[in-house]
């Protein structure tokens, strides 16, 4: 595809400079470079220079804008472009891309709840705690005669 491209950009080239050159050669109502040009022109093609001209003038024309379209059409970067619509559908599909990527999140999401939900509602075992032991209240303490009298 670069060899047709590089093709069509020297065609492009050897258009435009006959194109310029046609266009300097034809005689302007006021004598412009045509003058300086048209004495060679006009003996070349004579008195119907000026139809032979226009018509090469109009072809090379349409030459030019055919090869400019087609070349904008196959330009090996302007896949890479991207236009506001090329932008709308990216978008659109990395939003698809989201929400797939969310449902499946939610759906583990449901798989869990389920599972905990299931596992609360089955009775656990009732894990046997040892019995804390029971303090022994003190002995009561005898009293002296000694502690008395103070």
């Amino acid at each position: 595809m670069t060899i047709l491209y590089n093709i069509l950009v020297a065609v492009e080239v050897i258009i435009s400079i006959m194109l310029i050159g046609i266009v300097l050669i034809q005689r302007t109502k006021g004598q412009g470079a045509g003058l300086s040009f048209g004495n060679g022109a006009e003996a070349i093609f004579g008195a119907q220079m000026g139809n032979v001209l226009t018509r090469t003038t109009v072809i090379l024309g349409i030459l030019f804008l055919i090869n400019t379209t087609i070349l904008a059409m196959i330009h090996p970067e302007a896949k890479a472009s991207t236009s506001a619509l090329d932008q709308a559908i990216a978008k659109q599909e990395q939003a698809a891309a989201e929400a797939t990527a969310t449902d499946v999140s939610v759906e583990e999401a449901q798989a869990l709840l389920e599972t905990a939900t299931e596992a609360a509602e089955t009775p656990a075992a009732p894990a046997e705690t040892p019995a804390a032991p029971t303090a022994e209240a003190p002995a009561p303490v005898a009293e002296t005669p000694a502690a008395q009298a103070q």
